[in-house]
């Protein structure tokens, strides 16, 4: 009686992801996606827990998109699928620091560096990264729990080390990820528990931590699990061009250059950029996964259908 209660719960989870992937499309094409989800389904069942995917979402979409994101975890939960979880901040930072150095006697010098565009994360600024790091995270894990599954936050998955930063002196505390402590991630999945993941680095040997670029985190941990594929949520739902419309896909040479991509500006050009620099680091290690660009509420038919409905970027065949 149990085991036919769990099969039909997965088969009305698995109607529920045939029902996302073909939204909006009727017949041969319907049936088409379906087929596809089957194909990845069976894909992420071949591969195993630890090599299902890595989703990063940005500071915005939490702000903004919550609701909808963790709608699509809920589809993957109900499939017992667990996906390890990174998050950011955005802009909330310096925008918090300007709060407070509005304030009378408070000065907190916070800028960029002009070569590698890390910020220079001072001990004050490090103080107030490291209560985002909790509050974000938090404010995620209760969001998942509050749709009835089971996440925890995990702090100190990251190894980091000093960044250097030319120019400016040691005692900043802007870190970069080198390794990936993923025991703990590893056992939350085999416990059905979605892991929210911070990317606050730790120094190994003094316990000191590093303010690192959440997307350097997410590389390094797709990295050491051998993701599929990595999935970067955004409020713009993936690379636009000029019009203001997605970019489907991005192929890289065997250089990593993209090939035939359209002229992009401002925010979209760093998006792009961001998103090529984590693939090229792949590359160097003989990794290289497919990246998705997608917005909160595409996240299944990003990880479920070959084209998704974000931007794809991978190398070209």
């Amino acid at each position: 009686m149990i085991n036919s209660q769990a099969e039909n719960t997965r088969i009305e989870h698995i109607s529920r992801l045939f029902d996302i992937v073909s939204e909006g499309y009727e017949g041969p094409e319907a049936d088409k996606l379906k087929l596809e989800a089957v194909k990845w389904l069976k894909k992420y069942s071949e591969v195993g827990p630890n090599r299902f995917g890595v989703v990063k979402i940005s500071g915005a979409s939490i702000e903004k998109h919550l609701d909808e994101f963790t709608d699509q975890i809920s589809v993957l939960s109900g499939l017992g699928l667990n996906i390890p979880i990174i998050y950011g901040w955005g802009d909330t930072l310096s925008k918090r620091l300007k709060e407070l150095n509005e304030m009378d006697g408070v000065d907190i010098k916070s800028s960029f560096h002009p070569e590698t565009n890390d910020r220079i994360t001072d001990m004050l600024t490090m103080y107030l990264v490291r209560g985002m790091s909790s509050e974000y995270g938090g404010i995620i894990e209760t969001a998942l729990q509050n749709k009835g599954i089971r996440a925890r936050l995990c702090k100190g998955i990251f190894h980091a080390v000093q960044k250097n930063l030319p120019g400016i002196d040691d005692s900043h505390y802007t870190g970069r990820v080198w390794y990936a402590d993923t025991r703990e991630i590893d056992q939350l999945v085999r416990d059905s528990i979605m892991p929210v993941v911070s990317p606050i680095g730790v120094h190994a040997d003094t316990g000191e931590k590093y303010n690192c670029n959440a997307d350097n985190s997410t590389s390094v941990l797709a990295y050491t699990r051998k993701a599929e594929k990595i999935v970067m949520v955004t409020n713009t739902g993936g690379i636009l061009d000029e019009k203001g419309e997605i970019v489907s896909q991005i192929m890289l040479d065997q250089d990593h250059n993209p090939i035939d991509a359209p002229e992009l500006y401002g925010g979209m050009a760093k998006k792009l950029e961001t998103a090529i620099d984590t693939y090229i680091k792949l590359a160097e290690c003989g990794y290289t996964p497919s990246i998705q660009i997608t917005a909160p509420g595409n996240l299944v038919a990003e990880l479920f259908t070959d084209a998704g409905k974000g931007t794809c970027i991978k190398k070209a065949e």
